[in-house]
């Protein structure tokens, strides 16, 4: 019986190393890259029965649908490599002497595309009511925390680019195909 336990312990153990070196976590909540010092937020999104090009290809789109909202803009798109790279613009309110004022914040967004997934990274965000200032320069502590005025901007941030994330998942796997543009 200890025998069978322990080849079944055994076998077992490389199996879950290998499924979890497998498996991709988004973060859920904003990190500082050690390497970079720059605030981000990274997930993997599933569109499960969508080939690289197809999820490239509606990806596009919906940063090109939503650029009519003045919000996101592609900057380098690469189809052979499944690489899209734009800006991202958004406000975000805060209370000062009891007045509603809002940061206006834009950031970087790299997205690498593979056959039923994506990984969407937002990161290089920059004050633009401070000239463009790095957002780490302003907000963060030298532990790189938030310092305590902002808190709440980490909480918006993260909400609101976890939102962007649903949506660009809800508009691959519902973009309807009749909208197409035709080959010509």
């Amino acid at each position: 019986m200890i025998i069978k336990f322990a080849l079944i312990f055994v076998l077992l153990i490389p199996a879950m190393l290998i499924a979890q070196e497998n498996s991709v976590k988004p973060y859920d909540e904003l990190i500082v890259d050690e390497r970079t010092g720059l605030i981000e937020l990274t997930s993997v999104i599933q569109v499960n029965n969508y080939n690289r090009d197809e999820i490239f290809y509606r990806t596009v789109k919906w940063f090109n649908d939503d650029f009519q909202k003045n919000s996101l803009v592609i900057s380098v798109k690469d189809s052979s490599e499944g690489f899209i790279e734009g800006r991202y613009l958004n406000s975000y309110g805060y209370r000062k002497n009891e007045i509603k004022n809002y940061y206006v914040i834009c950031g970087n967004i790299k997205i690498n595309v593979k056959d039923s997934k994506l990984k969407i990274t937002v990161n290089k965000f920059k004050l633009i009511d401070y000239q463009y200032t790095a957002l780490e320069d302003v907000v963060l502590e030298e532990d790189r925390s938030f310092k305590k005025k902002y808190r709440t901007l980490n909480d918006q941030i993260m909400s609101k680019t976890l939102v962007l994330f649903e949506n660009l998942q809800f508009y691959i796997i519902n973009y309807d195909d009749s909208k197409k543009e035709a080959d010509w």
